[in-house]
């Protein structure tokens, strides 16, 4: 818990030192918050969709901060894990946004390009050792994000444990009611041994 405490407070003080940047602009600024339950499934060497690690996702972005740029953050903290070599898996993001948008009463469309840092923080077994490890890592990411009313997608590149290539995509579905869903998975996995990453978000966002 202390842990999550400390990356969170790095998440919160990037996303305030970013603001602060900011803080002069007098264009109209916007927000989105969202909270979700989450299930991240590793095919750490297969699948096994039985054993899920559960737990809760926050995003914030904020919009429109100085002309089309604005800086965005979020948290994904596993709480139970059902995994027999994978026993915590937590990410932290905080990045600068260039978003071109348009906002019409219910109606939206934004689209473009993210760049900040991404930690990650796992706990798992070795398949081959029985080993444990706690990896604890921060790695540049870089993504193009589009979003509407009712669907979007994200692709991030990223780095892996061992500074090789990683893809994360994610598509997304939602109604004028702030209900959401997420569904995605990554090319290339978290640690070596794991070949790619499953994931569902569901929940519920507020934008204004």
């Amino acid at each position: 818990m202390g842990r999550i405490l400390i990356d969170l407070k790095k998440v919160f003080l990037t996303l305030f030192i970013l603001t602060s940047l900011f803080l002069t602009s007098s264009e109209p600024v916007s927000f989105r918050s969202a909270l979700f339950s989450s299930a991240y499934y590793p095919k750490y060497k297969k699948y096994k969709f039985n054993e899920p690690l559960i737990g809760i996702k926050f995003d914030l972005e904020i919009y429109n901060m100085f002309e089309y740029f604005g800086v965005g953050g979020s948290a994904n903290i596993s709480l139970v894990s059902l995994h027999n070599k994978v026993a915590k898996y937590q990410t932290y993001k905080a990045y600068v946004h260039r978003f071109w948008n348009v906002r019409e009463d219910k109606s939206f469309f934004l689209h473009g390009f993210y760049a900040g840092i991404k930690q990650t923080n796992i706990s798992y077994d070795d398949y081959d050792t029985s080993l444990n490890h706690d990896i604890y890592m921060s790695r540049p990411a870089l993504g193009y994000n589009v979003q509407s009313e009712v669907w979007g997608f994200n692709v991030c590149w990223t780095l892996n444990e061992e500074e090789k290539t990683k893809w994360e995509y994610e598509v997304i579905f939602r109604n004028n009611s702030g209900i959401v869903m997420l569904i995605g998975g990554s090319i290339n996995g978290t640690i070596p041994g794991m070949k790619s990453e499953f994931f569902i978000y569901s929940g519920y966002e507020y934008m204004f």
